[in-house]
């Protein structure tokens, strides 16, 4: 054979990357957070303020919510009561719109960063938002920060790039508004819209009509935050205190000096490394930056600002971040281009992708099972809802006794505002304890002292509750054998006894009998072995056995 008559070799065919700044990386990056927000939304664990926000649904569902101030939420998400299923169901299927909210929040970083810079600065600020760790963990959470954060972006972002218009500035004055009505924390937004107020002052040359067209947009938001306001209470039974509230939560909001969450801003720094980074350096590069007129600088300045808020604001959680770094990230778009320029588009792309991935990675994925297990007991144990007592209101079509018990609830709740639990069940029948938060745990399986709670309470679920299933505790009496005392019964109803036999002023009910029993005292006694007294007519446990703790993921 001619050698030299063969074909030449074609060799493995090479494939040819985008170049190092193309805007194929953030746009690659950006697939993958969507993929791992999708994930989160369908598969982490629920945390109590969902719980709680669903619990809220429930109330206005059945006509029994009363608080017109940051429940809208309840109402823009009252097509859920369709969704086939429980509680768990129905707020994953809630975080299907939160999804939404996350995307429309990035994309209104871009659309406001794109106002400042270029498309790739811009699509890098919305990845290094959406990459942030906590935003990762907590954007699709059915609550308010994404969805307030997608509304007040696009305000600023439409504030920022439209001729400012009539309809531009009530479409501007018309989202903040809805924001506002969501989350009062919508107020800690005010130095971002006051940097691009006085951009578009400026760049309007100061005159009389621009100021007029600013006031008057300043001007809308209490207006149509009113009319939004009576709407929505219009639909709400009863009257509410609203300027109390907003008050009373004025005074819970602001903390100087006192830092109850400075856990979670470091947490929050070390799972964002390239927007602590951008943060860091932004004020210097931004100084020192010479493509931006001084009043851009101005503008992006108070960008950066919320994050101050950190510092002030008591309910600065890891959930809060969602909505408070979203201006953030645009206001570092000047420290951004310089990583950028330094080491590439593809280099931030990939740090902001493995950081995520970093933190997608220790996710707990069995929690939400045990979620499921839990809040389908419910129905199982119970024929008709009935009245319950825990931490954030964990089974949502039931109706919660008590307040919901975060740092601020409980503080609240201790400083006398509502009812102590004893003042509930002294006027309504609350048969049911769910342990799901360790203060209930010291309360109701020690004698330790329970800090969250009223000493008063403790004593009340100490000698009124007795274990069931799980975190499940009943109303009810447990006796030794041979056991005689006298008894206090605060929920009055139908018994079974349980395990032995009692006594019951003179009357013997053997195990399985059911009886009526009046609130009050009443002396009973066990004979032959240990006993129960258990509310209910013949309850039965699940048939499978209770998951273990924990019940939640923890922040």
């Amino acid at each position: 054979m001619n050698i030299g008559s063969m074909p030449a070799s074609r060799g493995i065919p090479r494939i040819a990357l985008p170049s190092a700044n193309a805007l194929a990386w953030p746009v690659i990056a950006l697939v993958v957070m969507a993929g791992l927000h999708l994930s989160n939304a369908l598969g982490r664990a629920i945390n109590w303020d969902e719980f709680f926000h669903y619990s809220q649904l429930n109330e206005m569902l059945a006509g029994s919510l009363s608080k017109p101030l940051q429940t809208l939420l309840a109402r823009l998400t009252s097509w859920v009561q369709w969704v086939p299923g429980n509680a768990i169901d129905r707020i994953l299927a809630a975080r299907g719109a939160m999804i939404a909210a996350t995307l429309g929040a990035a994309a209104a970083i871009y659309a406001l960063a794109h106002g400042f810079a270029s498309r790739k600065v811009a699509l890098a600020c919305a990845l290094v938002w959406l990459s942030a760790g906590f935003v990762l963990q907590h954007a699709t959470s059915y609550r308010t920060d994404a969805l307030a954060a997608a509304l007040l972006m696009t305000s600023l972002a439409v504030m920022t790039r439209s001729r400012l218009s009539i309809l531009a500035c009530l479409l501007v004055a018309g989202l903040a508004a809805v924001a506002a009505l969501l989350t009062i924390k919508t107020i800690l937004y005010a130095p971002a819209f006051a940097g691009i107020a006085w951009l578009r002052w400026q760049e309007a040359g100061r005159t009389r009509a621009a100021t007029l067209r600013l006031v008057a947009l300043a001007g809308a938001v209490p207006v149509l935050f009113a009319a939004f306001y009576s709407i929505h209470s219009a639909f709400l039974p009863g009257s509410f205190d609203s300027a109390g509230m907003v008050a009373g939560s004025a005074q819970k909001m602001f903390h100087l000096f006192t830092f109850p969450y400075a856990h979670h801003a470091m947490k929050a720094a070390a799972t964002a490394p390239v927007l602590t980074v951008a943060l860091l350096a932004a004020p210097l590069v931004l100084w020192r930056d010479t493509t931006l007129s001084r009043d851009e600088k101005i503008a992006l300045g108070g960008l950066l600002l919320p994050v101050t808020t950190v510092a002030f604001y008591h309910n600065s959680a890891a959930y809060f971040y969602v909505f408070m770094l979203a201006p953030v990230a645009v206001g570092c778009l000047v420290s951004i281009r310089a990583a950028i320029g330094r080491y590439s588009l593809a280099a931030l792309s990939a740090v902001c992708a493995l950081s995520a991935l970093a933190v997608f990675a220790t996710e707990e994925r069995d929690t939400l099972g045990k979620q499921r297990q839990i809040v389908a007991a419910a129905d199982q144990i119970f024929a008709e809802p009935v009245a319950y007592i825990d931490f954030p209101g964990m089974i949502g079509h039931f109706p919660k006794a008590n307040a919901f018990l975060t740092p601020w609830g409980a503080e609240a709740y201790r400083e006398g505002y509502g009812e102590t639990m004893a003042e509930t069940l002294a006027r309504r029948e609350v048969p049911l304890v769910l342990e799901n938060d360790p203060a209930f745990t010291d309360a109701l399986r020690t004698t330790k002292d329970v800090p969250l709670l009223l000493a008063a309470d403790v004593a009340l679920l100490r000698d009124t509750y007795v274990h069931f299933w799980g975190p499940y505790w009943l109303a009810g009496e447990s006796f030794r054998a041979g056991e005689s005392r006298e008894v206090q019964i605060r929920v009055p109803g139908t018994y079974t006894v349980r395990d032995g036999s009692i006594g019951i002023e003179g009357m013997l009910y053997l195990p399985g009998e059911v009886l009526h029993l009046d609130r009050g005292q009443h002396v009973m006694a066990a004979y032959g072995e240990p006993a129960r007294l258990l509310w209910g007519d013949k309850l039965k446990e699940p048939e499978a056995p209770a998951p273990e703790e924990p019940y939640w993921t923890q922040f």
